[in-house]
């Protein structure tokens, strides 16, 4: 006869539970989306941010809740809303993230290297935490990545061609075996590769030479997508972590379902609105593998259910949000110049 003490099945049912626990998939995931600093004359920079209404509507639309994280929060509040959320996003736009000499962030791009050494604190600690960068978010977290690898944050060069247009795209075969593509299908491959259905709007992108060759983005990224410019030289658009959930397109995936300005030339196929969801619904399960709870009261106070979007004029959006400066007034600023704390760092940073 066996015999199992009564300390042994405890031990053993606290094992099932752990793993169980490990393996729960959360069904109410929300994700932190950074909003920037305004890009609009009659919302001057320095008193609000903003944020495109399509990126919520992209997150929504994958079965996720969302909280829009102000950039200009004092970065230990950041890192506390954060630790309650599932996934962040980084957002397109334009906003200066490195000073002229390359080497010095701006506060905005302070708050960015936050995000992203927080994301990666969080995997380190054993907390599966995504992070997406679209667009401009793409070109942040390359830049901070290999900043932080070579001292030099500028890791961007001028690429012509690309603004408001739609291209093909080519997959690696690790893009093939990579689980954002899994469920994609043959028909869905196949218009991305000849239908032009991903959507680009930009200036800049990462300097090609960098991903052979800077020690951070080598050894923390694979390359899953190629675009072909003006001239037929590829370059990477959609990146892959190796050793963190970290992912980022420099395309668009959000215009195809949820924007229609007339001037850009944004595909709304069923073939590019199915392309479009893919990354939505893989950036969206991914954060479902994070156990992150926040209250009801909390998501409450800060969800981005206490804000409408507007329409704004010739706007290249359909609709916006725009948010008040988190420092604008605040205790905060008072203090710094009062110089009751280190009033160049703090003015600096409320004053960007």
């Amino acid at each position: 006869m066996v015999r199992v003490s009564l300390t042994s099945l405890f031990l053993l049912a606290a094992v099932i539970y752990c793993a169980s626990a490990q393996n729960a998939v959360n069904l109410e995931p929300v994700i932190g989306i950074l909003a920037i600093p305004s890009d609009y004359a009659q919302y001057a920079e320095k008193s609000y941010n903003y944020m495109a209404a399509s990126y919520v509507k992209y997150v929504e639309s994958a079965g996720a809740r969302v909280v829009p994280i102000q950039w200009d929060l004092p970065l230990e509040n950041l890192t506390s809303i954060m630790r309650k959320l599932n996934g962040f996003l980084l957002t397109g736009g334009s906003a200066d993230h490195v000073k002229a000499d390359n080497k010095t962030l701006t506060p905005f791009g302070k708050a960015v290297e936050n995000v992203v050494n927080n994301v990666i604190q969080f995997n380190k600690e054993g907390t599966y935490y995504p992070l997406w960068g679209t667009c401009m978010g793409f070109q942040l977290i390359s830049c901070i990545i290999a900043g932080q690898s070579s001292g030099n944050y500028n890791c961007l060069y001028s690429q012509p061609g690309f603004l408001a247009v739609r291209k093909n795209m080519t997959f690696t075969q690790e893009a093939l075996a990579h689980p954002i593509f899994s469920k994609m299908p043959d028909d869905i491959h196949k218009s991305f590769e000849t239908e032009g259905i991903t959507f680009f709007n930009m200036h800049y992108t990462v300097q090609r030479n960098l991903w052979e060759e800077n020690y951070g983005l080598l050894t923390n990224f694979t390359r899953l997508t190629y675009v072909s410019d003006d001239v037929g030289t590829d370059f990477g658009v959609l990146i892959a972590g190796t050793k963190y959930p970290i992912f980022g397109s420099q395309f668009h995936p959000e215009k195809s379902a949820f924007e229609w300005n007339e001037q850009q030339d944004i595909p709304h196929s069923y073939e590019a609105i199915v392309g479009a969801q893919i990354y939505a619904n893989f950036f969206v399960d991914e954060a479902r593998k994070n156990s992150n709870k926040i209250t009801n009261a909390d998501f409450d106070e800060v969800s981005i259910y206490n804000y409408n979007p507007i329409q704004i004029p010739n706007d290249t959006f359909d609709q916006v949000y725009i948010f008040q400066r988190v420092s604008k007034g605040s205790p905060y600023r008072q203090m710094a110049e009062n110089g009751d704390i280190d009033t160049q760092v703090a003015l600096e940073f409320l004053d960007y």
